[in-house]
């Protein structure tokens, strides 16, 4: 068997079939979803550190625990926001947001305020960030 360098990483992509059925996706906006869980693979993107109490001792800095939770938000949002812009540059910014508007008719926890900033981003076909985005390639057509 071939030695696997420590370096190697896995990424497991999982898609809820029941939601994708409750949400009634058609072939053409679930391509979306996946193109969008893709994005987060393939665009890892640095992300600023949390000021965890750990990495506030390791760096002699004070702990915040409102600023900890402001960084791990504002990481999330901008992971949707890259892999959101994967799927535009893959040219399936409509059926992103035809998913995205079905999901929110279902009935389970989701930010409805982002989900409106992030479809308002697709419809303008860029990104607040596109200055820090990672130029992509087509993955699909």
């Amino acid at each position: 068997m071939p030695e696997v360098s420590k370096n190697y990483f896995v990424h497991l992509i999982i898609v809820n079939q029941q939601i994708c059925e409750q949400a009634n996706l058609d072939d053409e906006e679930l391509t979306a979803v996946l193109l969008h869980e893709l994005g987060h693979v393939f665009n890892m993107y640095k992300q600023e550190p949390i000021p965890t109490l750990i990495y506030c001792l390791k760096t002699n800095t004070t702990y915040n625990a409102d600023l900890e939770a402001k960084t791990k938000e504002e990481n999330s949002i901008y992971n949707e926001y890259y892999a959101d812009y994967f799927v535009v540059k893959n040219g399936y910014s409509q059926q992103l947001i035809k998913s995205l508007k079905k999901y929110t008719n279902l009935d389970f926890a989701i930010n409805h305020d982002q989900i409106a900033k992030r479809i308002q981003m697709i419809q303008n076909g860029d990104c607040e960030f596109t200055g820090i985005l990672k130029e992509l390639k087509p993955m699909v057509k």
